[in-house]
C-alpha cells in the first residue's frame, strides 16, 4: 500500500498541500537549525517549503547549491533576491536526490519539467541539475507562475512552540486521483487540468478509500487501483 500510495512524486505534492497554511520562513529557519537525522524525510519538507516559499514571493527562479562544505539557497524574483536558511549539507544531498528520482536524472546534467498538482493550483517547473565535482547545483524555474493561483500563509502566533506547527502528519486524507491515460496517482481537492505525472489533458478516476475496509479517507481503495 505505502508504494502505492507515496511515489517519490506523490510525496513532494503531499508535504506542499500539508504545509500550505503554515510560516514558511518560520518552518524553514527551524529546519535550518534542526539536528535530525532523517535526511530524505526532512529533504522533502525543506524542498516542499522552499517551493511553497518562493512562490509566495513570486519568485522567478530557486536555486540550490550544494558544496563540499557548503549549502546555499536563493529565490530570485524579478526585483530582488533573497536568501533562504539552508539546511544541513545532508538534507541539502537529499533535496536534489528527490528531484533526481522523481525526474529520471541520473546523468551528472540534466532537465525536464516537474507538474505539481496543489490544491491551489498547478505548479509547471523547469527543473535542471548539474553535478561538478563535488559542488551540485539543482535550478527552479518558475514559468507559468502568473497563472497559478497565489499561495495564502496561514498566520502563526508568535508565541507558539515550533515544534506544534512542524508535527504536521504528512497524510491530509484529501482525495487521490488516478490518470486515466498514465495510472500515475496524486492527492488533490479537484483534479487538474493536466495530469501531474504525464502532463497531459486526461480523464481522471476518484480512487479515495470511504470505507473502514480500506482504512477510510486518507488512503487508496485498492479495489480501484
Amino acid at each position: 500500500m505505502d508504494t502505492l500510495t507515496h511515489p517519490p512524486h506523490l510525496k513532494l505534492q503531499e508535504m506542499c498541500d500539508c504545509y500550505l497554511e503554515t510560516d514558511f520562513p518560520r518552518q524553514l529557519m527551524a529546519m535550518a537549525d534542526s539536528t535530525s537525522t532523517e535526511f530524505m524525510e526532512d529533504g522533502y519538507k525543506y524542498l516542499a517549503l522552499a517551493l511553497l516559499e518562493a512562490t509566495t514571493e513570486k519568485a522567478k527562479k530557486l536555486s540550490f547549491v550544494k558544496g563540499e562544505d557548503s549549502a546555499l539557497v536563493m529565490a530570485r524574483a524579478s526585483d530582488r533576491e533573497i536568501e533562504l536558511p539552508a539546511p544541513s549539507l545532508e538534507i541539502m544531498g537529499a533535496v536534489i536526490s528527490i528531484i533526481r528520482h522523481i525526474l529520471h536524472i541520473e546523468d551528472d546534467e540534466g532537465s525536464s519539467q516537474l507538474i505539481l498538482g496543489l490544491k491551489t493550483g498547478q505548479l509547471d517547473l523547469a527543473v535542471s541539475v548539474k553535478r561538478d565535482g563535488q559542488t551540485e547545483r539543482l535550478e527552479i524555474g518558475f514559468p507559468e507562475l502568473e497563472s497559478t493561483k497565489s499561495v495564502r500563509r496561514r498566520p502563526v502566533d508568535a508565541a507558539m512552540p515550533v515544534k506544534d506547527s512542524l508535527d504536521i502528519c504528512p497524510q491530509c486524507g484529501e482525495t487521490y486521483w488516478k490518470c486515466g491515460e498514465c495510472k500515475f496517482t496524486f492527492t488533490a481537492a479537484s483534479p487538474p487540468r493536466k495530469c501531474p505525472g504525464c502532463g497531459e489533458e486526461c480523464d481522471f478516476r476518484n480512487i479515495t478509500c470511504y470505507t473502514p475496509d480500506c482504512g477510510g479517507p486518507g488512503n487508496i481503495d485498492p479495489r480501484l487501483v
